[in-house]
């Protein structure tokens, strides 16, 4: 997860912990954590830090765990998928440029091997 760590804000030099994020939904933290955090949320101008905190305001509290849980999950399952589709891809290209490679060398050593044959 630690890939994951921060999804509201990746740029971020600290990370907005999961806990500090689910106090800060359900009205617990103390005014200065508080308000660190929202500076922190607002520091980057992330439209998608202000759009996930409206989304996670909008669900019931008990909610909230499972929902974190569940786009966690999915967004391991898709990044996962991804490096494997990029993986496949590279070793597909790879094995095009060695099998055009291996065939330009033996077209160069045929026409070198016919070249001297014909001139003895």
């Amino acid at each position: 997860m630690s890939l994951l760590h921060n999804i509201l804000h990746p740029k971020a030099t600290t990370p907005i912990d999961a806990d500090q994020l689910q106090a800060y939904m359900q009205g617990t933290l103390n005014p200065e954590a508080q308000h660190k955090l929202e500076a922190q949320l607002q520091a980057g101008n992330d439209p998608f830090a202000e759009d996930a905190i409206e989304g996670l305001k909008a669900l019931p509290a008990h909610n909230i765990d499972l929902t974190l849980y569940e786009i966690n999950s999915t967004l391991h399952k898709k990044l996962a998928a991804k490096n494997k589709e990029k993986k496949k891809k590279l070793n597909t290209e790879t094995i095009t440029i060695l099998a055009a490679v291996t065939i330009l060398v033996l077209v160069i050593i045929s026409y070198i091997i016919i070249h001297m044959s014909s001139t003895k």
